[in-house]
């Protein structure tokens, strides 16, 4: 197995678990408000966590001449461009085929094929998010690396405090925020958090993040069950308290979780390497899943079961594809356009 960074590929394990995880309904706890909420206030750390992960390991780059700009534009079709078109073209056959759409010739395929990927349909919603911040990349290197660590802790402090608006101080009393477009807001400022992570300097301490991340966890629950926002389709995401727990636990497990080369970090880099698949296959094993755990009864039992089915079913349909095609097509790829 080539050279992984095996503390992120402990994340990205975690990460597309809990993705698995939020797309099993009915969840275990639905008849208690607040153990409900904290559940999914754990299982909703997947998105934050996959953004920052792109971030920790993109925004670092370097661009100083042409050729750094097209191996990385490159590259970031090869391994997130390719993957998606071909996996959403397996989707749109899929559909014609069970009739969740109609087939009427070549051109009409085409056009649903073209409106699962812009429309982000089929559960593949952040892929959008994805490539647009994955498209700034440059832009945000930039200006990031000319920046302190102190003014990156400014530019976080400001992120915050509009979403505090838009979140507290607006949906949370029934009004709509004027704008929400600010450059780093929401899923972009888990995006600059990653850097952010990548850069943060050894002597950094910890255990400030670590109180505040143990603090705002307490909000987001809190707020997410008593207020407007349980109306709020962000309410998690979008709240400033749920970044700054997201933050705290990125730093957790990158300070405190580093792996080695042992059986459990080899099978974290495992899972890591072929976590992108395995996010977007789980859709198709789905109905399959469902259907050997339907006769559980007790929610709990089949909640978990049913993610244990899903992940083995989607790891081992994203090794086949990953070994078989993905990973074989990018590598021709790479060598064809020399990057």
């Amino acid at each position: 197995m080539e050279n992984r960074n095996r503390t992120m590929d402990l994340i990205r394990s975690i990460s597309v678990i809990f993705i698995l995880g939020l797309h099993i309904s009915p969840m275990p706890f639905e008849n208690n408000a607040y153990a409900l909420v904290t559940f999914q206030s754990v299982l909703r750390l997947c998105n934050a966590f996959f953004f920052m992960l792109s971030g920790y390991f993109n925004i670092p780059k370097e661009f100083n001449e042409k050729r750094d700009y097209y191996k990385y534009y490159s590259r970031r079709f090869i391994t997130v461009g390719f993957p998606v078109l071909l996996i959403s073209l397996v989707s749109s056959i899929q559909s014609c085929i069970n009739g969740t759409v109609e087939f009427t010739g070549i051109g009409h395929f085409l056009r649903e094929y073209y409106i699962l990927i812009i429309t982000s349909a089929g559960g593949y919603w952040f892929i959008l998010y994805l490539v647009g911040f994955l498209a700034s990349v440059p832009i945000y290197s930039k200006a990031f690396k000319n920046m302190k660590f102190w003014e990156l802790k400014i530019l976080l402090g400001i992120s915050l405090v509009w979403m505090a608006f838009y979140v507290y101080f607006t949906k949370n009393i029934g009004l709509e925020f004027g704008y929400d477009g600010w450059a780093l807001f929401g899923y972009a400022t888990c995006f600059f958090l990653g850097y952010y992570c990548a850069v943060m300097p050894e002597e950094e301490k910890s255990w400030p993040y670590y109180l505040a991340g143990i603090l705002a966890f307490g909000i987001t629950v809190y707020f997410c069950v008593n207020r407007y926002l349980h109306q709020f389709t962000h309410r998690y995401d979008y709240q400033p308290c749920f970044t700054i727990y997201a933050l705290a636990s990125f730093i957790f497990i990158m300070r405190r979780c580093k792996l080695k080369d042992g059986t459990f970090g080899k099978i974290c880099s495992f899972v890591g390497k072929h976590s992108f698949t395995v996010f977007l296959l789980h859709g198709f094993f789905m109905s399959l899943v469902l259907k050997l755990t339907s006769g559980i009864a007790n929610s709990a039992a089949f909640y978990f079961a049913t993610l244990s089915l899903l992940f083995a079913a989607s790891l081992a349909g994203a090794f086949l594809l990953d070994s078989l095609i993905i990973f074989p097509c990018e590598k021709l790829l790479k060598k064809l356009l020399r990057v």
